[in-house]
């Protein structure tokens, strides 16, 4: 097809739609708010282009942009028609962006008789869009950590890795940038890895088994080696030794021996079992990252833990991607780029710490 983005909106344009977005976080609700919103993104095509090239960038930016940003319409409320057809909220930017008039599709996003060759101004404008944000985003994120650090017990920085040795005799092997807490009672060891991965070695002590909790999910052994990662989008446990009985919810429990690898769908619950190495079983301890058919978003979720900055996905492609490959941990920005190359993505560095990629 010979379609393309709208407009292409201009710094100010950008400046505003940023400024928008963290006004509508805000107060979403405000009705006044909402009403100056629309006023805005019908007065140009370009300020709904820089709205739609903001929203997303934010949006595939993981956690500090989950709150879905849904301005109150007309049908809420404000005078004037509702939405319809040619104004309505277009969800695939992930924020409520409304759909622009003027030739503009919902769905898509895209108007009629644009060129491709486009293409490349409009990425430079999601970057501008992107450091037009990353004070905020700097801010946003910061609180998870310190939740994180206020919940756990034992926790790494960016980049870190670190053992931790248990009153019991086992050993909990942090991954960087991740947490755990502890509850060594008489009847039962516990663990809850608040965030990140970790490779437990496990001592054997039948009257007291060994649990590892990461929000709903339950792994409980007596004694054995395994690793658990949690992502925005996925649990994953692993054997390396012995066996463990892994749980979500009320669910039947599964039973993993050496060398599987359960992998659940945060979202959907589908789940999983699949083969693997028990070499490899936290590679991650003799720094690489050893991934086979794995979601590219995933796997970028764990460089993200190895990376000193941000790094951020403006592709809603990378969502159905996935890889295979040893990517070494630590050089996370060399590993990003390899991981993308054979896609056609770029990784772009828009400072010394914040790294972007671009549609495939």
């Amino acid at each position: 097809m010979n379609e393309t983005a709208g407009p292409f909106p201009n710094d100010d344009a950008i400046d505003e739609a940023t400024a928008w977005f963290h006004r509508l976080r805000e107060a979403a609700d405000d009705v006044e708010v909402s009403a100056g919103f629309q006023r805005w993104i019908e007065r140009d095509e370009a300020n709904a282009e820089a709205w739609r090239l903001v929203s997303r960038a934010w949006r595939l930016s993981g956690d500090a942009a989950e709150a879905s940003v849904r301005p109150r319409t007309a049908g809420d409320g404000l005078d004037g028609a509702g939405p319809s057809a040619d104004r309505g909220w277009d969800d695939t930017a992930g924020v409520g962006m409304p759909a622009a008039r003027h030739g503009w599709r919902r769905g898509n996003g895209r108007a009629r008789g644009h060129s491709r060759r486009r293409a490349a101004p409009r990425r430079r404008t999601v970057i501008r869009a992107v450091a037009a944000g990353i004070a905020c985003l700097a801010v946003v994120l910061a609180a998870p950590s310190m939740m994180r650090d206020i919940l756990s017990d034992v926790s790494t920085a960016v980049g870190e890795t670190r053992t931790v040795a248990l009153s019991d005799g086992s050993n909990v092997h942090l991954s960087a940038d991740s947490a755990i807490a502890l509850d060594m009672g008489e009847s039962e060891r516990s663990v809850r890895l608040v965030e990140g991965e970790a490779f437990f070695d496990v001592e054997s002590d039948p009257d007291r088994p060994f649990l590892v909790r990461a929000e709903d999910l339950t792994v409980r052994v007596t004694g054995t080696a395994f690793d658990v990662r949690v992502t925005a989008r996925r649990f994953v446990v692993a054997v390396a030794e012995g066996s463990v009985d892994v749980s979500r919810d009320a669910a039947a429990p599964t039973r993993l021996r050496p060398g599987q690898r359960l992998s659940i769908d945060r979202t959907t619950g589908h789940s999983s079992v699949t083969s693997i190495d028990v070499a490899n079983v936290a590679a991650w301890r003799s720094g690489q990252l050893m991934v086979e058919d794995a979601p590219l978003l995933d796997v970028v979720d764990v460089l993200r833990r190895y990376h000193d900055g941000m790094i951020l996905v403006a592709s809603t492609e990378a969502e159905a991607r996935h890889v295979t490959g040893v990517f070494d941990l630590t050089r996370p920005e060399r590993a990003l780029r390899t991981l993308v190359a054979p896609y056609g993505a770029g990784v772009r560095a828009v400072s010394d710490h914040f790294l972007l990629m671009t549609d495939f």
